[in-house]
């Protein structure tokens, strides 16, 4: 279990935010403790017209599943295939 501590959060959208980004985190690292290996992408910095906005994220398990986005559209397609290639091949 991760534990984070957020002295204060006043608007409802940054505390919806904050709520799914630990659930996100608590994902993987329940993932982590029941699997081997998970794949985390997470977007950094973005350029005008892209999909992903910084600090959307992506968690691949071995099977294929996934939870979260980093935006679809091409680049999560090959975000995707890169994942299971290297989950796959250890």
């Amino acid at each position: 279990t991760l534990l984070i501590y957020v002295a204060s959060l006043r608007d409802k959208f940054k505390r919806k935010r904050f709520w799914f980004m630990l659930t996100f985190w608590n994902t993987v690292a329940t993932s982590l403790a029941q699997t081997k290996s998970v794949f985390v992408s997470l977007v950094v910095a973005s350029s005008r017209g892209s999909p992903g906005s910084p600090g959307a994220r992506i968690l691949v398990l071995p099977d294929g599943s996934q939870t979260g986005t980093i935006g679809g559209g091409a680049l999560e397609s090959r975000t995707l295939q890169r994942a299971l290639v290297a989950l796959r091949s250890g």
